[in-house]
């Protein structure tokens, strides 16, 4: 049952045909919603968006990130959204249902305007096509911000790419494993054979990139080959606006864990891939846990 819907509300009415558009609707910016029903089925995906100025948000469509231009159309409850960036993350652990709802979510925003109210309290905002409520959410606390997603986050690389492995995907060197570990201003490790630190901060990391600065690193020889692994993990780690992916993959048979890839699997010639060692803080998680697996749901 949606209580939201027998609450007064500011934009629309639904005991009436039309829709009416008061002018003192509450403001979107600065709030966070997730997904509670969609064409009349409650919501499975974790769906979610954050108002962050008068015309950009962000958001999670069901498996991957995005972020929008949005806006109001003047006199009206009316709202449009242009869809920018999607991050690439692999999706095969969807159900058909949570895939079918991931398409509907989507082709809602990319209407060309869409009505929309928000109910008395600010705790309900739903959303319409042809004058039928469609999608409401739930207002939710602020989301973390995209530099702190990663923050109290431990990496173990599994596979590089680099000149060294002839641009294929290969093992990291047993003997000499890459590590990466994420606090909030700050990026440190084990190169392979050499530990490196190296300064990051909300500048410099978007949803799907960043970039870090004043890298410093011991100077231990190692051999020839871990120190070929070692240059090509260190030209990855410090190329400007460096790519990376967040996702969840069954990468050990049937275990679930979550997967960082630095750089483009596909376009970059150079790409490093982690999985999940641990956080500094247990309760914490990055992302959306998939469906299927524990059923438990770790994003913040």
């Amino acid at each position: 049952m949606l209580l939201s819907n027998a609450m007064p509300s500011y934009g629309h009415e639904l005991l009436q045909e039309r829709l009416p558009f008061p002018d003192d609707s509450p403001s979107l910016v600065g709030t966070n919603w997730k997904m509670f029903e969609i064409n009349g089925a409650v919501a499975q995906g974790g769906q979610e968006m954050f108002f962050s100025s008068e015309s950009s948000l962000s958001g999670f469509n069901g498996c991957h990130l995005f972020d929008a231009e949005w806006g109001t159309v003047p006199s009206s409850s009316m709202i449009t959204f242009g869809i920018g960036s999607i991050s690439m993350n692999e999706c095969s652990w969807m159900t058909d249902s949570q895939q079918q709802e991931m398409t509907d979510f989507v082709s809602l925003l990319r209407q060309d305007a869409i009505a929309y109210s928000i109910s008395a309290d600010e705790l309900w905002l739903t959303m319409y096509r042809d004058d039928t409520p469609t999608m409401t959410l739930t207002r939710i606390p602020n989301p973390i911000q995209p530099h702190e997603r990663l923050m109290g986050t431990n990496w173990l690389a599994t596979d590089i790419r680099g000149l060294h492995t002839r641009n294929t995907l290969r093992p990291v060197l047993e003997d000499y494993p890459i590590t990466l570990s994420f606090s909030r201003d700050e990026v440190s490790g084990n190169a392979g054979c050499n530990q490196f630190s190296a300064e990051t901060s909300s500048s410099r990391m978007t949803l799907n990139k960043f970039q870090v600065a004043d890298v410093a690193i011991t100077s231990m020889h190692c051999g020839q080959e871990a120190m070929s692994q070692e240059r090509a993990f260190m030209r990855i780690l410090e190329n400007p606006g460096l790519q990376y992916t967040l996702s969840w993959e069954q990468v050990r048979g049937d275990e679930w864990t979550q997967v960082l890839r630095l750089g483009s699997p596909d376009s970059a010639p150079t790409m490093v891939q982690f999985v999940l060692l641990g956080f500094e803080n247990p309760d914490e998680g990055v992302g959306q846990y998939p469906a299927g697996s524990d059923g438990t749901d770790v994003s913040s």
